[in-house]
C-alpha cells in the first residue's frame, strides 16, 4: 500500500477508510516501524477494513496533531494505530483535538525489530518505561509483531462495538475459529512417549 503524508489527498470512500497506520517520520525508525505495522495491515484486510499509511513529520507533536486528525477524519478515519519507540506521537494524537480518535500504540524497540519474535522481556519493559500518564488516554499493546496483530484485533473490536454488525459477526467467527484451533491442539506428552 502506498505511503501518504499526513496532508496528502486521499480519495477513498468514507466507509472504506477506517484505520490510519502511522509511524514517526524519521527515516531510520520509519522502515522498522512499517515492518511491524504490516502485520496489523494484513489482519485488518482479512476483516475487510481499509487502512491508510501515514508518515508523521519528524517533530510531530501537539501542534501538528489537530491538522492530521481533522484531515484523516474527513476521510473516514476512526482509529489510529501508531508504531513508535516512544509515546510522543500517540500522546499527541490522543490529546490533539476535542474529537480525537482512538489511538493504539505498538511499542517498537529500535535495533531489535527484525528479531522482535525473540526479543527479551527486558526490551519490552524498556520500551514501556517511557509510558506515563498522558493528558488523554491511549492503548499500548505488546511489543512488535504480536503487538501489531493485537492492535488490529483491538481496532476490529472497537469498531464492532461502535455498531458495525458485519464486523461484530466477523470477529465472533474469528474468535470461534481461534478457540476451536486451540482446543484441537495436542500438547506433547510429558511422559516421554
Amino acid at each position: 500500500m502506498k505511503k501518504r503524508s499526513a496532508q496528502s489527498a486521499v480519495n477513498e470512500p468514507l466507509e472504506q477508510q477506517r484505520v490510519v497506520l502511522a509511524v514517526p517520520g524519521a527515516r531510520a525508525r520509519a522502515a522498522e516501524c512499517w515492518k511491524i505495522l504490516a502485520h496489523a495491515e494484513i489482519l485488518l484486510i482479512q476483516f475487510g477494513i481499509r487502512s491508510v499509511r501515514v508518515e508523521l513529520p519528524p517533530r510531530f507533536g501537539a501542534r501538528e496533531a489537530p491538522v492530521a486528525i481533522h484531515h484523516q477524519a474527513q476521510r473516514g478515519a476512526r482509529l489510529w494505530i501508531v508504531a513508535s519507540p516512544d509515546e510522543r506521537e500517540a500522546a499527541a494524537l490522543a490529546a490533539g483535538a476535542p474529537d480525537a480518535p482512538v489511538v493504539v500504540r505498538v511499542p517498537v524497540v529500535s535495533g531489535i525489530v527484525s528479531r522482535a519474535k525473540r526479543a527479551q522481556p527486558l526490551a519490552a519493559l524498556v520500551s514501556l518505561q517511557t509510558s506515563g500518564a498522558a493528558t488523554a488516554a491511549f492503548a499500548t499493546v505488546a511489543l512488535g509483531e504480536a503487538g501489531a496483530k493485537n492492535a488490529a484485533l483491538l481496532a476490529v473490536a472497537i469498531l464492532a462495538a461502535a455498531g458495525d454488525d458485519r464486523l461484530r459477526s466477523a470477529l465472533q467467527a474469528f474468535r470461534r475459529d481461534q478457540t476451536e484451533a486451540v482446543l484441537a491442539m495436542r500438547l506433547p506428552d510429558d511422559t516421554g512417549s
